[in-house]
């Protein structure tokens, strides 16, 4: 439950503590690009949904790695960290343009814009046709980073050759332009290394998971330790510490993917794990036991698996 904003905000304020160090968390948090582990960011949720369902279905495929990038992309272009990072070159020439401190030659200028505005254009591009397939493909982040960005390089280079050959007076030579791009290229480089890649690093991210790939498939305000699954129709509902959510799947499936969860199938609708089994006790005909305050039967196809259960519990030492 939260609280009063004001309240929330003193709270806040006075665990982080005082002075200037207190003063850069707090700006630091509003600023830097989050990240999707934090789940600080509509964009970072919906990147964690889609590793959520690549985890379960095998793994990351190139379309899944591609929906990934463009929506984390997007959200890194809308922050300031990106927009001061992209426009910096920029905002430096025309800062000594502007104030006479040294001129600075219209070639250069071009070529430098002419680079940031093909980084920003090629980006989707590029990270789509080239740093997807190679992301779904489990290659390393720094190298994936460097080919893509080489890549990038490359097209620019040959892109602006094309332009100085049909506007020399635009466009400068070679040998002006190479050198300027290569540092700035560098730039780039450590900026979608940093700040776009290795907050949606496949590999980094999911290994951070430690529930059960079941568990993985719930919302993350349902996600807590299982307590019972029971069959309805096409649906499987998952019971948890934290509520109960509905899965559009088979019960066989649903069993697949409980993993290293520890617990019983007591009849063919129901499996309890084994931290809720209680006492099982007869209700008219039938063998039931009542599990978060639900009755659930057991069956006579798993009353002797249940049985033996309990009492092996019971005849075990108790730490």
């Amino acid at each position: 439950m939260t609280g009063h904003p004001s309240e929330s905000s003193t709270n806040d304020r006075a665990a982080e503590g005082g002075g200037a160090a207190a003063a850069i968390r707090r700006w630091s948090s509003r600023i830097l690009v989050a990240d999707p582990n934090r789940l600080g960011t509509a964009a970072g949720q919906d990147v964690i949904d889609i590793y959520r369902k690549a985890y379960v279905n095998g793994g990351l495929t190139t379309a899944d790695a591609r929906r990934a990038q463009l929506i984390w992309f997007l959200s890194f272009l809308r922050g300031l960290p990106a927009l001061l990072m992209i426009l910096l070159p920029a905002t430096v020439l025309l800062a000594l343009e502007l104030t006479g401190f040294t001129p600075v030659p219209r070639e250069f200028w071009s070529a430098l814009l002419f680079s940031t505005a093909g980084d920003v254009l090629l980006s989707p591009i590029v990270y789509s046709l080239i740093a997807a397939p190679l992301h779904a493909r489990g290659m390393p982040l720094p190298l994936r980073s460097a080919l893509t960005i080489a890549a990038m390089t490359a097209i620019l280079i040959a892109a602006h050759q094309g332009l100085h050959l049909l506007f020399p007076w635009l466009f400068t030579s070679f040998g002006t332009y190479v050198p300027p791009l290569l540092v700035f290229q560098v730039v780039v480089l450590f900026v979608y290394l940093f700040e776009v890649d290795v907050h949606i690093d496949y590999a980094r991210v999911t290994s951070r998971w430690t529930d059960t790939p079941l568990q993985r498939m719930l919302p993350y305000d349902k996600r807590g330790k299982l307590i019972f699954l029971r069959a309805s129709d096409h649906y499987v509902i998952v019971r948890t510490t934290k509520g109960e959510h509905e899965l559009r799947m088979r019960f066989a499936d649903a069993l697949e993917r409980i993993g290293t969860a520890r617990g019983l199938q007591v009849h063919r609708s129901f499996w309890v794990a084994q931290d809720y089994l209680t006492t099982p006790r007869k209700e008219g005909r039938r063998m039931v036991m009542r599990v978060d305050g639900v009755i659930i039967p057991i069956s006579a196809t798993y009353r002797d698996d249940v049985v033996r259960h309990l009492d092996l519990a019971e005849q075990a030492p108790k730490a």
